[in-house]
């Protein structure tokens, strides 16, 4: 699920009428993301590495780095779990290098083949299984 939404949570779109609490539909998947690596034990430790690298894709995309994510990042580039910290380091890495990190990270062009509205329905459920 999470790589899911690292990679495509981008073809979301806000419709009218929605409310997103002044928010673009990426900070607050992003939000939720940082809420659930911080909060939730998993079963498997590389879980949160790889909410860690939707963080990424999510920032890559949208070009910026939201606080929560900023501090999320920096609280686990400290975790006895290497892959973890390790994740969260290159992470620290290439928002040094912001020209590099869109490059590296690119979005999919492959997923203009999918029609857009079931596309953001599918996305919209599993946003629904997060909350």
């Amino acid at each position: 699920m999470a790589w899911v939404l690292g990679e495509y949570s981008y073809l979301i779109t806000v419709e009218e009428g929605d409310e997103q609490g002044g928010h673009q539909p990426q900070e607050g998947i992003a939000e939720q993301l940082c809420a659930m690596v911080r909060e939730r034990k998993f079963k498997d430790p590389a879980t949160q590495g790889c909410i860690v690298t939707a963080l990424l894709k999510l920032s890559a995309q949208s070009g910026t780095v939201p606080a929560v994510v900023a501090d999320c990042i920096e609280h686990f580039s400290c975790s006895r779990n290497a892959d973890l910290q390790q994740r969260c380091l290159e992470f620290q890495a290439l928002v040094q290098c912001g020209e590099i990190m869109g490059s590296c990270l690119p979005m999919d062009a492959r997923l203009g083949l999918i029609h857009s509205s079931l596309y953001n329905f599918h996305l919209k459920c599993v946003l629904l299984l997060l909350i």
